[in-house]
C-alpha cells in the first residue's frame, strides 16, 4: 500500500489496507495506513476514525507516537480534526505533537495551515518558517510550503505595516520586511529612483535603479 500511496493511487492503496485489515482486524498500523490514505483523500471523519483505533494500542503508540516521529498518529489526526471542523481538538493534538517532539516540521506546517485558516496570518507565518527552517521541503520534497510562506507573510507583515504606520501616513516605508527578494517602497512620489543597500557596518552591498516601486 504505501508504494500505491506515494504514487497518489490512493483508492488502489486503500484496497489493499481494507483486504489485509480483513484478515488482520487487530493490526493498529493497517489502521494507521487506513486513517492516513482517508486523510490525503480529504474524507477527514474516516481518517479520524482508523487513527483513533490505531491510538487504542498504547503499547506500539510509545514507538511511534513519542519521540523523533513527524507525520505520526498525533500529527495526522490534528489536520484531521481541523478539516472536519473540530479545529479545538485539532490545535490540541498538534500542540501536544509539538511538545513531544519540537522539531517535528510536519506538525509545524499543519499548525500554520490551521492559523491560516483562523485568519491569524502572523501565527501562520511563524509556524511555516519554523517548518522550513527544520528543513520540511528537504526531507518531503514538497514545494506547497512556499506558497504557503509567501502567501501568509506578506499578508502578515502588510497587517503589520498597516498598524505601524497609521499615524504616519507622509513617511515612506518598505514592504515586506523581511525579504528574500524584493521590497516595495510605499508613501513615495517617485516610481523609478536611483537606490543603494547598505548593511550595518556601512557598507555599500547593492546599487540600482527600481522598477515602479520595487526594489
Amino acid at each position: 500500500d504505501l508504494a500505491y500511496e506515494n504514487a497518489h493511487q490512493y483508492e488502489k492503496a486503500l484496497s489493499v489496507c481494507t483486504e489485509a485489515l480483513q484478515k488482520y482486524p487487530d493490526n493498529w498500523e493497517l489502521c494507521f495506513s487506513m486513517g492516513d490514505i482517508y486523510y490525503y483523500m480529504e474524507q477527514y471523519d474516516k481518517a479520524i476514525q482508523n487513527i483513533n483505533i490505531a491510538f487504542e494500542n498504547e503499547a506500539n503508540l510509545y514507538e511511534y507516537g513519542y519521540g523523533t516521529a513527524e507525520s505520526d498518529l498525533r500529527t495526522i489526526r490534528g489536520l484531521a480534526y481541523h478539516k472536519s471542523g473540530k479545529t479545538d481538538l485539532g490545535i490540541k493534538d498538534l500542540t501536544e505533537a509539538l511538545r513531544i517532539n519540537d522539531k517535528n516540521s510536519v506538525a509545524n506546517k499543519y499548525m500554520g495551515i490551521v492559523y491560516q485558516d483562523l485568519g491569524e496570518s502572523q501565527k501562520a507565518c511563524e509556524f511555516f518558517q519554523k517548518a522550513r527552517t527544520l528543513g520540511y521541503e528537504k526531507k518531503y520534497y514538497n514545494k506547497e510550503l512556499e506558497s504557503f510562506i509567501k502567501k501568509t507573510c506578506n499578508a502578515s507583515q502588510k497587517a503589520i505595516v498597516e498598524t505601524v504606520y497609521t499615524g504616519t501616513k507622509d513617511l515612506p516605508f518598505i514592504a515586506p520586511n523581511p525579504a528574500e527578494n524584493t521590497v516595495e517602497v510605499f508613501n513615495y512620489a517617485y516610481s523609478d529612483f536611483n537606490y543603494e543597500i547598505y548593511n550595518a557596518q556601512s557598507q555599500k552591498l547593492r546599487q540600482g535603479i527600481s522598477n515602479d516601486k520595487i526594489i
